[in-house]
């Protein structure tokens, strides 16, 4: 769990670093053009916020009610128990978002294709992999794992609703112009990686304790 842990703390730092003023990978493919200007709406703000409400509020709003009532034990001990190994798939899927963020510097649709000159942002070159992809994603992954392990009958809806919030969110990423085709499909398969691999390594080793002297929860494991 330690490793985990460092690395959900350490995705803060890495987004703290700035992006290179300058893109490394400034020009789409041809087809990462082509579906762009298919799918890029005139309203690209109404666009932006519709992707952000449903990644961070709709997805994990559905994902911890779903958990919540997938089992009778319904105390807080059980839920701390199903819900901790989503919440370090999603740290580890940011810190690597954001690790290919910095690092490849690829430069968003919205500033290559703009018809007039703007003011630069740190923003402008962050489109390679997508955030909210991988976020969703990831979420969407380890809180099915979680039901399918648990043998919850909630696994179903849990797919469902999960599968349909992120293949919305990577239609309005693109809609937006705030990413491209391969932004969000390589961020979506990120996602789905961490999600299915950080609950495997966590599910033999986690172990939720009673801790007296905080009269509380400890968390308690190693890899």
């Amino acid at each position: 769990m330690g490793l985990t842990l460092t690395l959900g703390i350490a995705a803060p730092l890495v987004t703290s670093i700035s992006t290179p003023s300058d893109c490394r990978w400034c020009n789409p493919g041809s087809v990462d053009t082509a579906v762009r200007n298919q799918l890029v709406w005139r309203n690209v703000n109404l666009a932006d916020t519709i992707s952000t409400i449903n990644t961070y509020y709709v997805g994990p709003a559905a994902g911890l009610v779903l958990l919540y009532f997938s089992d009778k034990d319904e105390s807080w001990r059980r839920l701390i128990d199903d819900t901790l190994p989503v919440l370090e798939s999603i740290a580890v899927t940011q810190l690597l978002t954001n690790l290919a963020k910095v690092t490849i510097a690829r430069q968003r649709p919205y500033k290559h294709f703009a018809s007039t000159p703007t003011e630069p942002t740190r923003e402008d070159n962050q489109s390679f992999i997508s955030g909210h992809s991988s976020f969703g994603f990831a979420l969407t992954t380890s809180a099915a794992y979680m039901c399918h392990i648990r043998g919850y009958w909630t696994e179903p809806y849990v797919w469902g609703a999960g599968i349909t919030l992120s293949l919305a969110t990577e239609y309005f990423r693109m809609a937006a112009d705030k990413h491209y085709l391969s932004d969000v499909l390589v961020g979506g398969l990120v996602g789905i990686g961490a999600g299915l691999t950080i609950p495997r390594l966590m599910r033999r080793n986690l172990v939720i304790v009673p801790a007296p002297e905080s009269r509380g929860l400890a968390v308690v494991g190693m890899f």
